[in-house]
């Protein structure tokens, strides 16, 4: 009698294949990028040798643009970080069909073409030249699109959460409006905000259109 096989098993091995073949999709051309960068002369291959002038020289050029685009997204992360998790926290607290409406308010420039909320902003506030010519104006478009990504990411933890609960444990032992934010709910939704953080600073520094806009 043959032994019965497992489709769990068979699927697990199916579902690592896969996973392998697209992380080496992925990987490989980096890896290549790698190496071509460090490598004397990229055709000969190992065999002539390994230098830093070419990271050298293309660091020489694009440096500020590096710069400018990790303090952008500095920037816009701070201030995803003041508006959206507060904003996310009374959107659950606040339940009902307003925050939903207000949830779906916040995602719509998701929707958007980055070119065509560019083009918004500057038909918006394209008048004041000194704002239009500031790296601020940059951070306002960035945070409007990143926004609803650290937003959403918040409260799928809250949810998940009985914060109710634990707020009113913390308020029966005296804890105020600001102790009961700062103790009980942060921490607790610290998963999302991590996550919400990463997702936020990883658009900004890959977001083309809106900055060239």
């Amino acid at each position: 009698m043959r032994p019965r096989t497992d489709p769990m098993r068979w699927t697990t091995r199916v579902g690592m294949a896969v996973t392998t073949l697209l992380a080496l999709f992925l990987v490989l051309p980096v890896g290549l990028s790698i190496f071509a960068g460090l490598s004397v002369n990229y055709a000969r291959g190992i065999s002539s040798g390994f230098t830093f002038t070419w990271v050298v020289q293309v660091w020489d050029l694009y440096a500020d643009t590096v710069v400018r685009s990790l303090g952008v997204a500095l920037a816009t992360l701070g201030c995803t970080l003041l508006i959206g998790v507060p904003g996310a926290y009374a959107l659950v607290r606040r339940g009902g069909r307003f925050a939903r409406v207000v949830e779906e308010i916040i995602t719509l420039p998701v929707s958007i073409p980055g070119l065509a909320l560019a083009l918004a902003l500057i038909l918006s506030y394209g008048g004041f030249g000194a704002f239009r010519q500031s790296s601020l104006f940059i951070v306002v478009g960035h945070v409007l699109f990143t926004l609803p990504f650290m937003m959403r990411a918040v409260m799928a933890v809250l949810e998940t959460l009985d914060w109710r609960t634990l707020d009113e444990g913390a308020a029966s032992l005296g804890a105020s409006v600001w102790q009961r934010f700062w103790d009980v709910i942060l921490p607790n939704a610290r998963p999302g905000i991590v996550a919400g953080a990463l997702t936020v600073v990883t658009l900004s520094v890959g977001e083309f259109n809106l900055t060239w806009m």
